[in-house]
C-alpha cells in the first residue's frame, strides 16, 4: 500500500471510528472481537453520529515510524429506512488530501458495512457491535495489486457535541494489534 491509500483508509477509518474506529477510553482493545449490543442501541448509536463534523487528530502512515497531524471534515447522515449511517467527507495530511466514505448499516445485533470505498483496496469482511458506548468495528481489506491482508479495529465513542475515533493495525510481526491513530470530532 502506497502512502495515499493508507492514509485514505485511516483517515476513513477515523472518520466513522471517529464514528467508528476510534474511542473513548483510548486504550488498546482487550481481546478485541465486537461484542453483541441490541438493534435498538446499535441504531441509535448510528444516528445520534449524524450530522456535520470536523476533527484533528494523528495517524501512522504505511511505511512510517511517526505519526502524521491529520484533519478532517465529515457529514455524516442517518438513513432510517435502510438502518444505515452514511459518511462523506475529506481528510488530510502532509501527505496529501483524500476523499472517504462509508456506510455502515445495523440489524439485530449487528453492525456491518465498509468506512472506506477505494479503487485500490477491497474490502473482504467488515463487522462490529454496539456496547457499553462504544461502537467496535473490524475490517479486513486487501490491497487489489499486491494482494497484502490489512485488518483494522476502530473504536468510536461519543464526547460532548462530537465524538472520538482510535485505531489500530494488526502487526503481523508482534503478532498483535498495535495504535495507529485517534482523532477528535466536534460538530461544525
Amino acid at each position: 500500500m502506497n502512502a495515499g491509500t493508507t492514509m485514505k483508509s485511516a483517515m476513513t477509518a477515523c472518520l466513522l471510528g471517529a464514528a467508528m474506529q476510534m474511542a473513548g477510553g483510548l486504550s488498546p482493545v482487550g481481546p478485541l472481537a465486537p461484542g453483541t449490543a441490541h438493534a435498538a442501541d446499535a441504531g441509535a448509536f448510528l444516528e445520534r453520529l449524524a450530522g456535520e463534523y470536523r476533527g484533528r487528530g494523528t495517524a501512522k502512515l504505511n511505511g512510517r515510524d511517526n505519526t502524521e497531524k491529520v484533519s478532517c471534515k465529515i457529514s455524516n447522515r442517518y438513513d432510517a429506512s435502510s438502518k444505515a449511517l452514511i459518511v462523506k467527507g475529506n481528510c488530510a495530511s502532509t501527505q496529501g488530501k483524500s476523499s472517504v466514505s462509508g456506510k455502515m448499516t445495523h440489524q439485530g445485533d449487528s453492525v456491518r458495512g465498509s468506512l472506506f470505498a477505494s479503487g485500490e483496496s477491497a474490502v473482504t469482511k467488515s463487522e462490529g457491535s454496539v456496547k457499553n458506548g462504544k461502537l467496535t468495528v473490524t475490517t479486513n481489506f486487501v490491497n487489489k495489486t499486491t494482494q497484502r491482508l490489512t485488518r483494522t479495529i476502530q473504536i468510536i465513542q461519543q464526547s460532548g457535541s462530537g465524538f472520538k475515533a482510535q485505531f489500530y493495525v494488526y502487526d503481523n510481526s508482534k503478532k498483535k494489534f498495535e495504535p495507529s491513530g485517534q482523532l477528535s470530532f466536534s460538530g461544525s
